[in-house]
């Protein structure tokens, strides 16, 4: 059954405001993180994240594909690929800390917009599923 990015948006908020990305190192190795994201009219997602994170490192290094997977529980699962283009335009970087984009304060991490470890992240979504039941086939949405 096909869905529309907006009813993989609702189940996604409806689960947690966070969730687990997987990046891939320059050497291959796999990486997974719990991260919070924000959600744009657009239907991109934003996060944000310590540059001198693993996973900042990662996506620096050149390969922004990304896996999401929200956490297990008695609930649907839901599963995102998506590409991930780092912002580095201070006046694109300060317009994502001013829109409250996020589920929390990014103040309370990094101070200021301008503190040289802040990344703000845009992920554009190809892919996202969500499957209701075990045993049951996921509903998939695909960017056109």
């Amino acid at each position: 059954m096909a869905l529309a990015w907006s009813d993989v948006v609702a189940e996604m908020k409806a689960v947690s405001d966070g969730a687990f990305i997987a990046t891939t190192g320059a050497d291959g190795r796999p990486h997974l993180a719990w991260v919070s994201f924000g959600h744009r009219d657009d239907g991109t997602m934003v996060m944000s994240t310590f540059r001198s994170s693993a996973k900042a490192r990662n996506l620096l290094a050149g390969n922004h594909h990304v896996a999401i997977h929200l956490p297990e529980g008695n609930h649907p699962q839901i599963f995102v690929r998506a590409e991930a283009r780092l912002v580095d335009d201070m006046v694109e970087q300060e317009a994502l800390w001013n829109a409250r984009l996020l589920p929390y304060d990014p103040a309370s991490f990094f101070g200021t917009f301008d503190n040289p470890e802040v990344l703000f992240v845009v992920l554009t979504p190809v892919y996202g599923s969500v499957q209701r039941a075990l045993g049951r086939a996921p509903e998939v949405w695909r960017r056109p």
